[in-house]
């Protein structure tokens, strides 16, 4: 038989010989064998060897370094790598850098520069006031390590995916299939597209398989995330444009996870319902006949000696359990059977045997280690009735591989009812418990029934089973006339989004917006995240998992990296001529500039784009540098305006550097970029005249991250779900919510608010006031506890607690641009009082007037006016929500970007197909062959 077709494995959280990755594994390899295919298995780099299960010789890789459900591991690796190397290095870097500046020092001497000279002395001492801590912390750290991950959140399994693919030269009629599929798997999948530096996706039919759904209890922790941050609502919008793969099918082992796949993806997700390997099975046991030698042996001893056996995993074993099995035993006893107990165990649930071996002393208990599959496969034959006592909030939209095998083999099973298993009764003898005690009777019930009953019914489950499972795998996905879930013909032109490394802010907003509507346009987006400041990479790799995660939960980019630059790239620039003789805002840029994403593969990827959006311009160093293509500015404020007021710093004369001086800079910078895009009217009116080639778009904000929801009638049920303290209890709602974070200008704000108009005017009125953000850490600071406020700081959700709020506090006392918190307000039609300033950039473009107080008792007034009149509070809102679409909307933003890039001729082409999702699913096993046991 010649192999001109390969089909591949792929499943990184294969761990052990037994359970139902084995089983995959295993059977897939015997499957593939027989249909003349090359196979391979890529999986964990631990997977034990399959090819003497499978007698024959295989390509079997173990490449990967996690498992999907190890994220956890992921995000922590930079200690583990780091290890105790970290002060000691950056000692090693001190030193040397204090050499270079002693070389410096002593050159600007003889050059008489004395003002260059006294600018490095001050550096030096600045260095050697933290040398000395650092050199003796080193000395307790003498262990040797290995590197840090570069970059910090390097996908192993896409690099690994890419790098066996690039070798296994696929080509078309290949397949592969993905076992254990997840959306952050998904994610991965993009960044192979980088890795592999694509042009067009690989010319094979692939196939993922989902075996859990999203609301699981033990699957909402690993889901949405693997070796990255997925925003799950989008992940197929990103796999559309960023495929590694032609032909994608979609695959769900149970109907109601097909139907949620299908809705979260929005394409077609097919019905795959598992597999057994009964061939194993039957060798297992030692061969078919002996396989049914066992079963009647069973019945026999039932039969004649009313000995019923039972079995359960220890895993299992729920609450109340051994108190139903007890009473099993008194009850059967009644009906002259005698009821005989296995717990089966292996290494991973070796811990619950000690505690168990004591509450179940006194039954006919024995506990059988099943670390090998023989040894499951056994233990499930040689047993009556085995007890599937599952949480059921983790099967609700997942099946059980263990009622697969037992359906199979002929085992009974008792299962819980609002469960896949539950509705398994076609194929499977299953007995449906709603409650623990339950089981007592239907023990009973089981036993009677396997003594008594019919053997013709049990007889037709299991041909059917055998059927739907023990039938040739690959036959099946081969015989199955499927239409691709996506077909993807060519790898979407690249378009590279740069923007400050913050977490979420007023910003943010407009940043996603790009994002949205890059990919909805058909791009590749590689998102990047630019440090301002220098960092070590160890101290500061939590707070950069930190980043992913909030600048992922609304949007994200195919692929995600934040550049940042070490202490010692900043001193060396710093000593430069070329820097020391900019102005602070050149050097500022600099120091930005010299960032990297630490991936030479990704930046080689990104020289391909095609636009590069900066948000900022003292990004625009760093743009220079790794983007590509059409350049296009989102100031989103005039910087030297607000860099003026912090002050920045001239690190050449130690003096703030003038107005001036800087917009001249700012100016230069704007007028280089192909394309401007200005948030407000005043930055506009300005940059347009630098580069007229501008453009004023109001970001937008989605409705479904500002519409008010329903799942909460009262505060105090939020306190109760988010665990708040006591001094929430009673309150339905609140009178007014001010949020906000920590920036000078939001305290400022806060700051006048609470001294001049609600501790005067509005707590003698009793009114309640929450306070959300950081802006409520600052005030708390500054005020502490007053009457009716609750300083809730950062909340898991500012749309539940605005939905039970009656009026925005909107109390702005400087800033330049718009603010984004009033823009919130509008677009969530929320009632509000603002100041002029808060309304700034939004209120000359209304064809209406706004009501506007800026002196504390009128904004007080205005304030009563609405927490106590309702009708006024109406009028409002319904004001507020006609001002945000009078000014923004997605509609508006999409319009005018798809102008800018038909401006810029870099509009992209559809390069998607997606199957109609009004296609009825299809079962694979409609097509399946006739099993051959």
């Amino acid at each position: 038989m010649t192999y001109d077709q390969k089909f591949i494995l792929i499943d990184p959280s294969f761990d052990s010989a037994a359970g139902d990755k084995w089983q995959y594994a295993v059977t897939f390899a015997k499957s593939a064998i027989q249909n003349g295919y090359k196979f391979s298995l890529l999986a964990g780099k631990n997977s034990p060897l399959i090819a003497d299960a499978v007698g024959s010789e295989i390509d079997q890789r173990n490449v990967f370094d996690f498992a999907f459900y190890e994220h956890g591991k992921i995000v922590g690796r930079h200690a583990a790598t780091r290890g105790r190397m970290a002060n000691r290095a950056r000692v090693r870097h001190d030193a040397l850098q204090l050499q270079e500046l002693d070389r410096m020092i002593d050159r600007m001497r003889s050059e008489g520069d004395r003002g260059g000279e006294e600018y490095l002395q001050r550096t030096k001492r600045s260095m050697l006031s933290a040398f000395a801590k650092k050199a003796r912390d080193a000395l307790r750290n003498l262990d040797v390590a290995e590197p840090l991950p570069q970059p910090f959140n390097r996908d192993e399994f896409a690099m690994a995916l890419a790098r066996e693919l690039a070798s296994l030269e696929l080509k078309f009629g290949d397949r592969l299939f993905f076992h254990t599929m997840t959306p952050g798997m998904l994610e991965s999948l993009q960044e192979v597209t980088a890795q592999m530096g694509l042009k067009v996706p690989l010319d094979v039919d692939s196939y993922f398989l989902f075996h859990f759904g999203k609301d699981a209890p033990d699957a909402t922790t690993f889901l949405d995330r693997y070796h990255s941050y997925s925003h799950v609502p989008t992940v197929s919008n990103r796999i559309q444009t960023g495929s590694p793969f032609r032909r994608l099918y979609f695959l769900a082992t149970c109907d109601e996870l097909a139907e949620e796949c299908a809705q979260l993806f929005r394409v077609p997700t097919y019905l795959f319902d598992g597999l057994t390997d009964l061939e194993s099975y039957f060798l297992a046991n030692g061969g078919e006949n002996e396989t049914a030698a066992v079963k009647e042996m069973l019945a026999n001893t039932l039969k004649h000696t009313g000995q019923f056996h039972v079995s359960i995993r220890a895993s299992d074993v729920q609450p109340g359990l051994v108190k139903a099995l007890s009473q099993s035993v008194a009850l059967l006893d009644k009906f002259n059977l005698t009821l005989k107990v296995s717990i089966l165990y292996n290494e991973r649930s070796l811990h619950l045997i000690r505690d168990l071996a004591i509450e179940t002393k006194g039954l006919n208990i024995e506990f059988l280690n099943v670390e090998s599959n023989n040894e499951y496969i056994r233990a499930i034959t040689n047993t009556h009735l085995m007890l599937l006592t599952y949480e059921a909030p983790k099967y609700l939209k997942r099946v059980s591989a263990v009622l697969h095998d037992c359906s199979v083999l002929g085992t009974s099973c008792i299962v819980p009812t609002g469960t896949t298993l539950a509705t398994a009764r076609d194929y499977a003898d299953i007995y449906v418990y709603t409650e623990i005690a339950d089981i007592t009777l239907l023990i009973l019930r089981a036993a009677r029934n396997l003594r008594f009953g019919s053997e013709s019914v049990r007889t037709r489950r299991q041909a059917l089973a055998r059927q739907r499972y023990a039938s040739d795998v690959i036959s099946r996905l081969v015989a199955a006339p499927l239409m691709p879930s996506l077909e993807v013909q060519a790898i979407a032109p690249i378009a590279t989004v740069i923007a400050p490394a913050w977490g979420r802010c007023g910003s943010s907003f407009a940043i996603e917006g790009h994002i949205r509507t890059l990919i909805n346009a058909g791009y590749f987006v590689v998102q990047v995240l630019v440090m301002d400041k220098a960092v070590d990479q160890y101290e500061a790799t939590p707070f950069f998992w930190s980043l992913l995660e909030q600048n992922s939960r609304n949007i994200r980019g195919h692929v995600q990296r934040i550049a940042f630059a070490k202490y010692s790239d900043h001193v060396q620039l710093t000593l430069t001529p070329e820097y020391l003789g900019g102005n602070a805002f050149t050097q500022f840029l600099d120091r930005i500039g010299v960032a990297d994403i630490w991936d030479e593969q990704l930046a080689k990827f990104m020289l391909a784009a095609q636009i590069t959006v900066v948000n900022h311009v003292f990004n625009t160093k760093f743009a220079r540098r790794f983007g590509a293509g059409r350049m296009v500015l989102e100031t989103h404020d005039i910087q030297s305006y607000q860099m003026v007021n912090w002050p920045l710093i001239n690190d050449a004369t130690g003096q703030p550097e003038t107005l001036s001086t800087m917009l001249a800079s700012e100016f230069d910078q704007v007028r280089r970029f192909d394309y401007v895009v200005n948030v407000a009217p005043d930055e506009h009116a300005v940059l347009s005249l630098v580069n007229p080639r501008s453009r004023l778009i109001t970001p937008y904000l989605p409705q479904e991250l500002i519409a008010q929801p329903n799942c909460y009638s009262a505060i105090s049920e939020i306190a109760k779900a988010w665990n708040l303290d006591h001094h929430y209890q009673g309150l339905t709602t609140f009178d007014l919510l001010l949020v906000g974070d920590r920036h000078p200008a939001n305290c400022e704000a806060g700051l006048w608010f609470m001294r001049d108009v609600f501790i005067p005017h509005l707590v003698p009125m009793g009114f309640s006031l929450a306070i959300v953000g950081k802006l409520s850490d600052a005030l708390h600071e500054r005020f502490g506890a007053i009457p009716g406020v609750f300083y809730m700081s950062v909340v898991k959700d500012l749309k539940t607690i605005r939905s039970l709020s009656h009026v925005s506090v909107l109390p702005d006392q400087r800033g330049t641009g718009i603010s984004i918190k009033t823009l919130e307000s509008f677009a969530s039609g929320m009632a509000f009082a603002a100041t002029s300033v808060a309304v700034r950039g939004l209120a000359d473009r209304l064809p209406f007037n706004l009501i506007i107080n800026d002196d504390a008792e009128g904004f007080a007034q205005r304030l009563k006016e609405l927490v106590c009149n309702k009708e006024a509070r109406q009028q409002c809102a319904d004001m507020a929500r006609r001002c945000y679409d009078t000014v923004s909307g997605e509609g508006k933003f999409f319009m005018f970007w798809m102008e800018i890039l038909n401006d810029l001729g870099v509009r992209a082409q559809s390069v998607i197909t997606v199957t109609p999702t009004e296609r009825p699913p299809t079962n694979f096993n409609e097509y399946a062959l006739s099993p051959s046991y």
